[in-house]
């Protein structure tokens, strides 16, 4: 295949930015302020060469680059697929999650039901989905942690 493109990014301050800025040609340059530039660049070498580089943490999310852990397992299967989940509970709560995580471009998630507190023990819903409709209160956790996944709910309230 082709080659992949990683990413390395470093900061420095902002004024040695600047200066780094200043040292790039012009087209209007005359050769004066060419040889002068390339002094000044030569000059911002020998400073950089001799300070701290500050690396950037990089956390890549491109599809050329990401590898996902699941690839030819049976989680595989949903990637792209439109999935129908009646009951957000128990069981079709914590469905609802590991199918969006794995890849799924579309949920319908049914249920009439509301968030009561004595569910939060073993239902995938938070203190403040208490009250709310089962379907609308996944929905919005399934939005917060699948992006790529479309969430649609049901519900007769």
């Amino acid at each position: 295949g082709s080659p992949r493109i990683h990413i390395a990014v470093w900061t420095t301050s902002a004024e040695r930015a600047g200066y780094l800025r200043s040292s790039l040609p012009e087209d209007a340059d005359s050769e004066k302020l060419k040889a002068l530039r390339d002094d000044l660049r030569d000059a911002i070498v020998k400073v950089l060469e001799a300070s701290t580089i500050s690396w950037c943490q990089i956390l890549e999310d491109r599809p050329e680059i990401i590898s996902r852990r699941d690839m030819g397992s049976l989680m595989a299967w949903f990637v792209q697929k439109k999935v129908l989940i009646v009951g957000c509970g128990a069981l079709g709560s914590w469905a609802t999650e590991i199918v969006a995580r794995a890849g799924a471009a579309e949920i319908t998630l049914v249920d009439n039901n509301i968030v009561k507190p004595g569910v939060l023990a073993r239902q995938n819903f938070m203190l403040e989905d208490i009250g709310a409709n089962k379907a609308k209160a996944l929905a919005r956790r399934i939005c917060a942690i699948a992006a790529r996944c479309t969430v649609h709910e049901q519900s007769q309230e």
